[in-house]
């Protein structure tokens, strides 16, 4: 069992290390290093209700980076309206398929009771929504989350040459 800033290894979380390189900060989540700018892996282990991940990230300027590991539940319900969204779109197909080819009428503008319709709709559009909405959640549960909150004002001035002239722009974040 190592030891990295007084943290064993069984208890680390989050591991910060240069890209590529060995760690050079490890914590047990929540924690606050100051690292320089500079391009990381951030590595997190899982636990039971949340989930391993890797991530590459810049650090342009100084700030307080927030890491946010997926919830293993994230993943779940993900996978969950995935697979109810892409069976409620061949459920639909089914029954569409099941009404065989058109029926005959005997001159009405409207043939049957329209249950058909109404069921092939009702299993399709959900359906539709479901699937992309369930495979995104469950993919983005791959990558933990960070977010650069900026300290401090920040300002930004750039210059932009033109045919017979420039452009000159700024940008103040506080």
């Amino acid at each position: 069992m190592s030891r990295a800033n007084g943290v064993d290894d069984e208890q680390q979380a989050l591991h910060v290390s240069l890209e590529p390189g060995p760690p050079i900060e490890r914590c047990v989540t929540p924690c606050e290093e100051t690292i320089p700018r500079g391009r990381y892996r951030l590595s997190i282990r899982g636990t039971s209700e949340s989930l391993a991940g890797t991530r590459s990230v810049r650090l342009e300027r100084d700030g307080e980076l927030m890491i946010s590991p997926a919830a293993r539940s994230t993943r779940t319900l993900g996978l969950v309206l995935g697979i109810a969204g892409a069976t409620m779109l061949v459920g639909s197909l089914a029954a569409l398929a099941a009404s065989g080819p058109g029926t005959s009428c005997d001159g009405a503008t409207r043939c049957g009771s329209g249950a058909l319709e109404v069921l092939v709709i009702g299993l399709a559009l959900p359906g539709i929504v479901l699937t992309p909405t369930g495979w995104i959640l469950f993919a983005a549960t791959y990558r933990p989350g960070a977010n650069l909150k900026p300290t401090g004002p920040t300002a930004s001035v750039g210059v932009l040459p033109l045919a017979g002239g420039g452009g000159l722009s700024g940008t103040l974040v506080f």
